[in-house]
């Protein structure tokens, strides 16, 4: 075997190290971490190759799964903040049986938001792998 495919080979290893490791990170956080780490240390190995773009998949993927959740935390505690704040403005109304049903409401679509981006991450994860496994790049250039 020469040294550009020992490379390859290597390079293949480790973007399945990295899948597996987003897998993990399902169930073991900091996991994820280790595997946003070795893409962005091992990129430059990939650049100009068909793995680039599963380097690509799985940077997106780690940073689309915080964004989505901090947006919905966000959404949510903003709306109970103007609901505080509703209390406060008018003192004498009744909003509590409406904050406590807006809050257990926004808590489920919290509940909701996480739970559809996990399917989403296992859906990226299953779909890069299976298109390492089988050596197809993760996006097609059309020119």
């Amino acid at each position: 075997m020469n040294d550009v495919s020992q490379a390859n080979n290597r390079n293949y290893k480790i973007t399945a190290v990295i899948y597996a490791l987003q897998a993990m990170g399902i169930f073991v956080g900091i996991t994820f971490l280790f595997a946003i780490i070795m893409n962005y240390i091992k990129r430059s190995d990939v650049a100009n190759t068909w793995l680039a773009s599963h380097f690509t998949w799985q940077i997106r993927t780690f940073w689309y799964s915080l964004l989505w959740p901090l947006l919905a935390f966000m959404s949510f505690f903003g709306i109970v903040g103007g609901l505080k704040l509703l209390a406060l403005i008018f003192p004498h109304s009744n909003f509590t049986v409406l904050r406590i049903t807006l809050m257990g409401l926004f808590t489920l679509f919290v509940i909701g938001v996480c739970a559809v981006i996990s399917v989403w991450i296992i859906y990226r994860i299953a779909k890069g792998a299976i298109s390492l496994y089988d050596k197809k790049p993760m996006y097609f250039n059309i020119t």
